[in-house]
């Protein structure tokens, strides 16, 4: 691990904690105190509305339905697995925005990590932050897989729940002609032939696949 990646994690503890701290003098709920290496515990909120088709921070476009979120320090590209510690959910984002700007607040997910932490109805959770790898000094690309097209939702719900085991981070979409697709997110170059992989095995054809950063 280098010099400089282990400055950025120390920054993050820093900046973390004393976000927390501002959240309590202002009586908010947000403290963050060290889980494990890499990780935090602190609250989350989410993001999603207006914000979609907006260029973030790291200067991609916002998409609700990719499993991304905004943290203060972390280095865009940096993933991260997020946990609510009230349900044990958890989501593996990537970062490419900056906040939030709300006191007490240590990440903002966007709208699909937020269904899949069951965070929708609060709005917000207690969560714990773990860092689960560095961003290279030049980004590595990541793609979006379309691993399946479905009239039959119940068919889509199916695919999602064996891919979402396989731990991969998986969302539905209701394309225009009425069809239901499934799109895994956030999937590194080495990974692409494991899905694919794993789609043969599931009886489906060649996924589409699209770099989203």
């Amino acid at each position: 691990m280098g010099t400089q990646w282990v400055g950025l994690i120390m920054m993050f503890f820093a900046l973390t904690t004393a976000a927390a701290e501002e959240g309590n003098e202002a009586g908010g709920s947000g403290r963050a105190v060290p889980t494990a290496p890499g990780g935090v515990v602190g609250t989350a909120s989410w993001y999603g509305g207006k914000f979609q088709g907006r260029k973030t921070a790291s200067g991609e476009i916002f998409d609700t339905r990719a499993f991304t979120a905004a943290h203060r320090s972390l280095p865009f590209g940096t993933m991260v697995r997020v946990t609510n510690l009230d349900n044990g959910k958890s989501v593996v984002v990537r970062i490419n925005d900056r906040g939030p700007f709300v006191v007490g607040r240590l990440i903002d997910v966007s709208r699909a990590a937020a269904v899949e932490l069951d965070m929708m109805k609060t709005g917000v959770a207690r969560v714990s932050l773990v860092v689960l790898g560095r961003p290279d000094a030049k980004p590595r690309p990541v793609y979006r897989i379309q691993a399946g097209s479905f009239r039959d939702r119940d068919n889509a719900r199916r695919l999602k729940t064996l891919l979402a085991a396989r731990g991969y981070s998986v969302y539905l979409e209701t394309a225009a002609d009425g069809c239901v697709r499934v799109h895994v997110d956030n999937v590194a170059a080495d990974g692409l032939a494991k899905i694919r992989e794993v789609l043969r095995g599931l009886g489906l054809g060649d996924p589409i696949v699209r770099r989203i950063n």
